[in-house]
């Protein structure tokens, strides 16, 4: 078979589609807005430890009535840190829990948020079990 350019465009088209559907399909957070809340984090100078980062976020978010959520810090570099939130067992016939994930790092005495991504994962037979974006049914 002989190879023409446009059999060798087609080729190449019909790679750069595969490759692009592929990457979408294994997007398994949503990334959120960082702005606001660093916007908040500039106004509370008593902001000082990771812990008050992650205690001025849940309640920008949540208000004073928190639900019951795991948290987990971890430190990925220097003055670089990783906080993971978790709610689970949703009272919802779909979605059994969220993910909250924060990289913040610490510039001299501000904190600034790089970071916030969110995923959520689905009751058995609801669709995925794992992490993930996709819909739960």
């Amino acid at each position: 078979m002989v190879s023409t350019p446009q059999s060798e465009m087609k080729k190449i088209c019909i790679s750069i589609f595969l490759v692009l559907l592929l990457a979408s399909c294994s997007k398994s957070f949503y990334a959120l807005e960082v702005a606001p809340f660093n916007l908040i984090l500039t106004e509370n100078k008593a902001v000082e430890t990771v812990a008050d980062v992650l205690d001025l976020y849940l309640k920008s978010v949540y208000g004073e009535t928190l639900p019951e959520i795991q948290t987990k810090i971890k430190q990925v570099g220097k003055n670089l840190y990783r906080i993971t939130l978790i709610q689970d067992k949703f009272p919802d016939d779909s979605v059994r829990g969220s993910r909250t994930i924060l990289l913040i790092e610490k510039l001299g005495v501000l904190w600034k948020v790089k970071a916030i991504k969110e995923s959520f994962k689905c009751w058995k037979g609801r669709g995925h079990t794992s992490w993930s974006i996709k819909p739960c049914i």
